[in-house]
């Protein structure tokens, strides 16, 4: 999110989406849901709460992937989106985002 910030480009929304999750996975497993965001932006956290963004660009604007690879072309439809496939997959990352 600080490079968001930083560059002043809104990133990608699987990358907004994996990091909103990840943050609300830890704060559930850590019983900091209830946590007003002013409680939790002065504890010692792996992740910065007040970068989140409650700001969009408009639809146009988004982009869903970063493109790493020219030769293979990534594609944005909502089919490809592959949303139910991270529930196991996050339940076994380790938060460390900093």
């Amino acid at each position: 999110m600080e490079w968001m910030n930083f560059r002043g480009q809104f990133l990608p929304l699987m990358i907004i989406r994996r990091y909103i999750k990840l943050t609300f996975n830890y704060c559930n497993e850590n019983g900091l849901l209830d946590n007003k965001i002013e409680e939790l932006k002065n504890m010692e956290l792996p992740f910065r709460i007040d970068l989140l963004p409650i700001n969009f660009p408009s639809p146009n604007e988004l982009i869903l992937n970063m493109e790493t690879n020219k030769k293979r072309p990534i594609t944005s439809g909502i089919k490809h989106w592959c949303l139910g496939g991270y529930a196991s997959f996050l339940t076994r990352i380790k938060f460390c985002v900093a």
